[in-house]
């Protein structure tokens, strides 16, 4: 089924001249931005510490 640009079914055809762009892939780019990452246990160790603490149940984790 087709969809017009406001998501309503029965959009136009592809043979009217537009065809919807291929999804693309991410694949490539993401095993590049996780070469060499090495996790975040250091941090849910301090998140399970503070927890511990009995501190309220209000969390702010900033990073740049």
């Amino acid at each position: 089924m087709r969809y017009d640009i406001l998501g309503r079914a029965g959009g136009a055809p592809e043979s009217a001249g537009y065809a919807w762009p291929k999804p693309w892939d991410f694949g490539a780019y993401m095993a590049d931005k996780r070469d060499g990452f090495e996790g975040r246990d250091w941090l849910f160790t301090e998140i399970a510490a503070w927890q511990a603490d009995g501190h309220p149940r209000a969390l702010l984790v900033e990073a740049d």
